[in-house]
């Protein structure tokens, strides 16, 4: 299968997205954990403890999420519809670039060492 990452995007837009969104960040999570494997929308809501139309909100964008900021839309997963018992269903699974980005922003949060509450548990400044 050849994976569409024509619209990746920069790493700022994607962290700001997942940030904003714990939907988005919880399926984005999921997706990287169980790469290469395939996922329904349906099982994604599940594990994300979210409402059908949450989940494929955060996957792919609608009413309250945008298309552009959706996982699809940032290029860090990919859509792959089959066909089952005569029925369509969607998957989707992580993108190689969807895994990069997370391994940056591992690599980025380590070098940055603990802030605000982390920073403050070890400090032996007292207030």
């Amino acid at each position: 299968m050849v994976e569409n990452c024509a619209n990746q995007a920069d790493i700022g837009l994607v962290y700001r997205s997942l940030k904003y969104s714990r939907a988005r960040m919880d399926l984005y999570h999921r997706l990287c954990d169980v790469y290469p494997l395939e996922v329904s929308g349906k099982e994604l809501a599940r594990y994300g403890n979210l409402t059908l139309a949450n989940a494929f909100g955060a996957l792919v964008g609608n009413g309250d999420y945008q298309t552009e900021k959706s996982l699809v839309g940032l290029g860090l997963a990919v859509r792959i519809p089959a066909i089952v018992d005569g029925k369509t269903l969607d998957l989707f699974r992580a993108t190689e670039y969807g895994l990069e980005i997370k391994y940056r922003m591992m690599d980025y949060r380590q070098r940055l060492g603990p802030t605000g509450a982390e920073a403050r548990v070890g400090s032996s400044v007292k207030v």
